[in-house]
């Protein structure tokens, strides 16, 4: 079973085990971050065998989109981004539905927009994930969910050009789709600690005042179909986790 890093029922048992020794739980139940308990040595043992296993076992992240139609992430996964590709299967598949005069117009947008060699720089060969559902709920997500397309598509005419964003708008479903993933193929934002990131769900599990990491990362690899766990409804995934 992959591991979520929230949901420790589906931690491996001898963690879990190692965790709830009373003098281990009363030090997490006292403190506030990790770091607090981290200077422990038994602390540090177990989170490097937890680490273990999430490596073994790979972890649960949640990819916030919207799907062109429903069941196309479960024959297809999830590829790496190629802005020029995206660009081109985008203005293929739906420029159509444009006038002639907007589709220019749209055309000129695209092609000053991925002339930005940072902006693509930074988004090409990624597909992004959050690795805790507390972060699809994030306002930083709503834009994913809105909009067809990612950031590649939307981010032209966000907020510059109603009719577009409109336009994105009215493409696709939005989803939350859980995958399967391997940390080895993954690249996680800003400084991250993985054991202890992983490790601040137990303290939030017996600590409400507990402050959890928020683990974002990027695959560096395409998701096959088989990688794929499940793809959800906004709606479904909210209500079902009670977010």
């Amino acid at each position: 079973m992959s591991i979520k890093v929230d949901d420790i029922q589906t931690w491996p048992g001898d963690v879990i085990d190692a965790l709830t020794v009373p003098s281990i739980t009363r030090h997490f139940m006292k403190a506030e971050w990790v770091d607090d308990v981290y200077d422990m040595p038994e602390v540090q043992a177990i989170a490097s065998t937890l680490v273990g296993h999430c490596y073994r076992s790979g972890l649960v992240g949640y990819h916030c989109t919207k799907e062109k139609y429903p069941g196309y992430f479960k024959k297809y996964g999830l590829a790496l981004t190629d802005p020029q590709k995206k660009v081109d299967s985008f203005l293929d598949e739906f420029g159509g539905r444009l006038s002639d005069s907007k589709l220019r117009e749209v055309r000129v947008c695209y092609h000053e927009w991925l002339s930005n060699k940072k902006q693509m720089k930074a988004r090409a060969g990624k597909v992004w994930f959050c690795l805790a559902k507390n972060l699809v709920v994030e306002s930083g997500t709503e834009r994913f969910f809105k909009y067809y397309g990612g950031e590649i598509i939307y981010r032209p005419f966000f907020e510059r050009d109603n009719q577009m964003e409109a336009f994105l708008e009215g493409i696709g479903l939005p989803v939350v789709v859980e995958v399967k993933l391997d940390p080895s193929t993954l690249e996680f934002f800003g400084d991250l600690n993985l054991s202890k990131a992983v490790l601040s769900y137990y303290g939030l599990a017996v600590n409400p005042s507990f402050k959890s990491y928020d683990i974002e990362g990027y695959s560096k690899v395409p998701l096959s179909p088989e990688l794929i766990i499940e793809v959800y409804s906004k709606p479904e995934f909210f209500k079902s986790n009670g977010l």
